[in-house]
């Protein structure tokens, strides 16, 4: 059996958060700050889009060729 441990800090070896593990793993919100995972495209609390421009949208591709 093993335990795992957070990272420690080597100066003082202190514990160091965990966030520098999560960091690539959310996204903040823009409007209550609230770190949502990457799969989510609207905030779990306040329920703003990820983008500040509101529900990503699809174009339409350019004809090329004709």
């Amino acid at each position: 059996m093993f335990l795992l441990l957070a990272p420690v800090c080597e100066l003082c070896s202190a514990a160091n958060p965990k966030e520098r593990e999560m960091r690539h793993k959310v996204w903040s919100c823009k409007f209550c700050t609230l770190e949502n995972e990457m799969k989510l495209e609207k905030c779990k609390a306040c329920g703003q889009w990820r983008y500040s421009y509101g529900q990503p949208f699809s174009t339409c591709a350019p004809n090329i060729g004709t």
